[in-house]
């Protein structure tokens, strides 16, 4: 079980593949749909657009921080994520902590 900040959930979206195999792209679409912003979470967030830009009060979103419990082919899609981006040295800082958390106990 991973327990994610709304601003993880939204980096971890922007990384994970776009491509794949018939398998991981379902995998892929489950974990986007599990991930993404509920219209429920939307209106705690209570979120306002600034040009292209979307923002929110901090404290409403520190509301939508969630456990989620992934699948082992989703996990394994994150970690080769992840793994790939700190390869790349293109690891986004706000995955630090789930990199962390995922990663390297699996490498272990």
């Amino acid at each position: 079980m991973a327990t994610l900040t709304l601003d993880v959930r939204l980096n971890l979206l922007e990384i994970l593949p776009r491509q794949g195999n018939h398998i991981t792209l379902r995998i892929i679409r489950e974990l986007r749909e599990s991930l993404a912003l509920s219209n429920e979470e939307l209106e705690i967030l209570e979120s306002w657009r600034v040009g292209d830009e979307m923002r929110w009060e901090p404290a409403n979103a520190e509301k939508l921080t969630k456990d989620f419990e992934f699948g082992k082919t989703a996990l394994e899609t994150i970690i080769d994520t992840l793994k790939k981006r700190e390869a790349q040295e293109t690891l986004p800082e706000m995955l630090l902590d789930l990199y962390e958390e995922l990663v390297i106990p699996a490498t272990e």
